[in-house]
């Protein structure tokens, strides 16, 4: 009987027939965060690209497109060191839940000044900034949880997923927001980023 239990315990799998390279994917909550990883990261990934074009159709200006990098990148550099102190310090679920209702917010922010007819490009910057800044303290939070939802043996499998779903946002975000950029409008975007929390 323990035979058994052991083998459809992913804990205790032995043996190299065990282990593949979705070993990670065996453990629930690591499922659950990695799956919606893929969805948000893509959804946050799409609104990058659907900013760049509303902000460049808003103005025209190399400039005015250059500064969403400088609203996006300051505020990560600001609060980096101060969102891994935060994640250390408190309980990383209910960071992470702040984190991402904030740019919940803001997605659903972009998606409403949008749709009832955005003529100025400083609420793209402002909600970009806000964003990136919760994208500080989320970052470390779910780094930092990572390590509680494997055992250590298969936390370099985890890391590697998550690397993953980085790459397949960065390919398939901008793609996506294309296709709907090019038949509905950057709205639309900032709606299904809204979701994708």
């Amino acid at each position: 009987m323990a035979a058994i239990n052991s083998a459809n315990d992913p804990g205790t799998a032995t043996g190299k027939e065990r282990y593949s390279a979705f070993t990670a994917l065996r453990y629930r909550n690591f499922r659950l965060l990695w799956l919606g990883q893929i969805v948000s990261v893509t959804g946050s990934q799409m609104q990058l690209a659907a900013v760049n074009w509303h902000v460049w159709l808003l103005t025209k200006s190399a400039f005015a497109l250059g500064l969403v990098g400088f609203f996006r990148a300051a505020p990560i550099i600001l609060c980096s060191l101060v969102g891994g102190l935060f994640a250390d310090a408190v309980d990383r679920k209910r960071l992470m839940i702040v984190t991402q209702s904030i740019m919940l917010a803001s997605a659903t922010c972009l998606a409403v000044v949008t749709i009832f007819g955005l003529r100025h490009v400083w609420p793209i910057y402002l909600l970009t900034a806000i964003a990136a800044a919760a994208t500080a303290f989320d970052t470390p939070a779910r780094q930092s949880l990572m390590p509680t939802l494997v055992p250590v043996r298969d936390l370099p499998n985890a890391v590697s997923l998550g690397v993953i779903v980085f790459y397949f946002a960065m390919i398939g975000g901008p793609s996506l927001a294309g296709l709907l950029l090019a038949s509905h409008g950057p709205a639309i975007v900032y709606a299904f980023n809204a979701a994708s929390f």
